[in-house]
């Protein structure tokens, strides 16, 4: 089973797609899993390996949800008695099977690398891949003109500005450095990605001008709004490697920043629960429902929801 996971875990790696480890790393009887148990998570929430069965399988699914949004690790309990006091760093969920148990499972995002695109061959350009490169990032280049050569180390490279044969990735950033060599293609480029970040080194006027070409061009004003022109941060940089780190600055800023706010939106989330047995519902799952006073309760089974369609004021 190890080696099959090991195999998932490359397979998704290489096409740049999230997934979640989940590892079994204590259990007190009786639990039908041992630990070392393990499973990956995707993001649709299709699992591969055992982490236990149907009251372990909806909390893990939501704990794995959460933990790819946060970007960040957690120790997931499951137990039919929860601690007086909560621990920090476990997220602990109340066991509803008759037959209790207790197990802490491990739950580790597995994230596709950082890609920076970069449109030009001037000297930010070069200064930012070899920057990019330091910082574990996926380098791309689209240079009209320039030699692979010139930008060393990096994973892909083209002698157009054409990006439709490169794969974004979840996490990507666009930045347009091409400085008067075809620059309203590269914008159009840029556009056409699905990059979180999209920045134009160019100085205020130029950068103003091109846009205001672009939109005469028919390009959306709500497009030509998500390009940061001038790219980076305003440090004073005056020399291409001073504003390469600038316009990093600004993507990491921007990246960090967003999924600071994805992580304390999910550690607010909770999960659904089986208002009968309290159990937690995946609802990507299509379990049973009933709609009562205009709210949707989901079921673990069709026995909680008939129990609760019989009676719902004695479960809500």
């Amino acid at each position: 089973m190890t080696g099959e996971l090991l195999e998932k875990a490359h397979q998704l790696s290489s096409q740049g797609k999230p997934f979640v480890l989940a590892v079994v790393v204590r259990r007190e009887a009786p639990v039908s899993v041992q630990p070392g148990d393990k499973a990956i998570i995707e993001e649709n929430g299709n699992m591969h390996g055992w982490i236990g069965g149907g009251c372990t399988r909806p909390v893990i699914l939501h704990e794995a949800r959460q933990a790819l949004k946060a970007g960040r690790p957690r120790l997931v309990r499951v137990t039919p008695q929860a601690a007086s006091q909560s621990q920090k760093g476990v997220s602990e969920h109340t066991m509803t099977c008759h037959s209790g148990g207790t197990l802490d499972v491990y739950i580790e995002p597995v994230l596709p690398c950082t890609q920076l695109i970069i449109l030009g061959r001037s000297p930010v350009g070069r200064a930012l891949a070899r920057m990019g490169k330091a910082l574990s990032y996926q380098v791309a280049v689209a240079a009209p003109g320039a030699e692979q050569q010139d930008f060393p180390e990096i994973d892909w490279f083209s002698q157009s500005h054409d990006l439709s044969e490169l794969k974004t990735a979840a996490k990507s950033g666009v930045v347009i450095c091409t400085q008067g060599e075809q620059d309203e293609e590269a914008i159009r480029q840029a556009l056409s990605t699905q990059a979180d970040y999209i920045a134009l080194v160019a100085s205020p006027k130029k950068a103003q001008s091109l846009l205001q070409e672009l939109s005469r061009q028919g390009i959306e004003s709500q497009q030509l709004k998500s390009i940061k022109a001038p790219a980076g941060l305003d440090i004073g940089a005056d020399q291409p490697a001073e504003i390469a780190v600038s316009i990093l600055a600004e993507f990491i800023q921007r990246l960090r920043s967003g999924q600071a706010r994805t992580a304390t939106e999910t550690e607010q989330q909770q999960p659904l629960r089986d208002p009968v047995c309290e159990m937690v519902v995946d609802p990507a799952a299509n379990p049973p429902t009933s709609t009562w006073q205009g709210k949707t309760f989901y079921f673990c089974c069709p026995g909680c929801k008939r129990a609760f369609d019989q009676q719902p004021a004695k479960y809500v």
